[in-house]
């Protein structure tokens, strides 16, 4: 359980490193994509 918390921490360091070097129109993409994706659940 220890190894996959670890794991999930690299990830999300590397998820964040990944989002500060991308540009605001990724991010603006990347939003808007989880924001759809949220929006099919509902559905």
């Amino acid at each position: 359980l220890a190894k996959k918390d670890k794991d999930e921490q690299v990830l999300l360091a590397e998820d964040q490193a990944w989002m500060e070097s991308s540009s605001d129109f990724d991010k603006e993409i990347n939003a808007n994509m989880v924001f759809m994706a949220q929006i099919e659940k509902v559905l």
